[in-house]
């Protein structure tokens, strides 16, 4: 099939080397991807392709939003994985959080997210997914971090020290327990990231306590627009708590923010600090005290 397909190609007989390329894709995994590069140089038609080479099968159509990810061509990724998830049948988590990535990559979070809620059935992940309550996932920690997608997600940060905590807690069954041990410190290397709508008023809370802290300023709780950097929200510093305390504010969006992202920062940044910091009961959701729609104000009700 492979030789054929080539061979068609020389004679210009496209449609008959797609149909070929396709028994390729279908049955030797060594040549996929090699086929698709081939199939996209002389048709590069999304909606083509996946109607004359790409076999509906979850392999296939995941390699072929591979190819189209590095060509950047987001529409037709977009089509592919709709295909993916009407199959229904379960793949591998870290294709979810890999294609997750590139929309948010491409500031596509509204597709992201429908990707998300569209597989998260499929793949055991219903839990994960924000509520009409909370937009904040995982916000007690009750599950294991997934890093990747809408849950959290954490690098390893010098100097921090990350746990689940299931011996002090607020809600649920376990914390999160932040240590840090020095300087150099700009961020706790965690965070998550929030679809949301613009110019929307939303209802921000979160519980923490904290001991043995020493180094000026501390570690702050800060929203930010995840494109411009732009901060929305930040608490003041959280080190002076033995007991869980609350902090809360309202958090309106600027008209063109469509993504928020949580993080845990230090402030001053990069100064020497040693403490140990539990978070607990992140909420986030629409501010329904006032109304968020277009145009609404006290002399137009």
């Amino acid at each position: 099939a492979w030789e054929a397909a080539n061979f068609f190609l020389i004679d210009g007989d496209i449609d008959r080397a797609l149909r070929e390329f396709r028994v390729v894709i279908e049955n030797d995994i060594s040549l996929v991807d090699a086929a698709l590069r081939a199939c996209w140089r002389v048709r590069p038609d999304t909606d083509a392709l996946l109607r004359d080479a790409v076999p509906a099968r979850t392999d296939s159509l995941i390699s072929f939003l591979a190819l189209l990810r590095t060509k950047q061509e987001t529409e037709g990724a977009i089509k592919t994985w709709n295909r993916l998830a009407q199959l229904h049948e379960k793949f591998q988590n870290r294709y979810l959080y890999e294609y997750v990535r590139y929309l948010i990559e491409v500031r596509r979070p509204d597709a992201a997210m429908s990707a998300w809620e569209q597989t998260a059935d499929i793949l055991g992940l219903s839990a994960y997914l924000p509520t009409e309550d909370n937009l904040v996932v995982n916000g007690d920690f009750s599950l294991d971090i997934l890093n990747g997608g809408f849950d959290w997600t954490y690098v390893n940060r010098t100097g921090v020290r990350l746990l689940l905590d299931p011996s002090d807690f607020r809600q649920g069954r376990q914390s999160l327990s932040l240590t840090f041990l020095g300087p150099g410190i700009n961020d706790a290397g965690i965070r998550q990231l929030i679809p949301v709508r613009g110019a929307t008023t939303y209802d921000f809370s979160a519980y923490y306590k904290s001991k043995d802290f020493q180094g000026a300023g501390g570690p702050q709780i800060v929203l930010r627009d995840a494109y411009t950097g732009a901060p929305l929200y930040a608490s003041d510093s959280l080190n002076d708590a033995d007991f869980w305390k609350e902090v809360h504010s309202k958090v309106t969006t600027p008209d063109s923010t469509t993504l928020l992202v949580l993080a845990i920062e230090r402030v001053p940044a990069g100064s020497p600090i040693r403490g140990t910091l539990w978070l607990d009961d992140f909420q986030l959701a629409p501010d329904n005290s006032s109304d968020n729609s277009p145009g609404h104000s006290k002399d137009n009700p």
